[in-house]
Parts: structure tokens; sequence; C-alpha cells
């Protein structure tokens, strides 16, 4: 129950934080699609895919 709670309920952990290599617009774009607020969550997957477009080309590493 304790982790159904936390997912839930408690704030996530930033990316960049968690991963700090990974591109700070990426970061963003994807802790906006799961934040536990849902204006700041993408409206549909299209609106999420066409967020992610940008960095299909982005080099990792």
């Amino acid at each position: 129950m304790a982790l159904l709670k936390a997912i839930l309920f408690d704030a996530r952990v930033p990316l960049s934080d968690a991963a700090p290599g990974v591109d700070d617009r990426l970061a963003a774009v994807l802790d906006a699609a799961v934040s536990l607020d849902p204006s700041r969550r993408p409206t549909c997957a299209r609106a999420f895919a066409e967020s992610l477009r940008p960095f299909l080309g982005l080099q990792v590493g």
C-alpha cells in the first residue's frame, strides 16, 4: 500500500537530478509527462509525441 501511495501522491524526482546527462529540454518534456499536476501533462498521446519530435536525432552520452 505504501508503494501505491508513493506513486500516486509523492513528488517526483526531476529527471535531471536522477540522470544528470539527459538534455535539460528533454528532461522538462518527460518531467511534465509524469507530473502529478494534470495541467502540466500533455493533453493526448499525439501532443506528447510532438513534444518528443525535436529529440529524435539527439545524441545520447
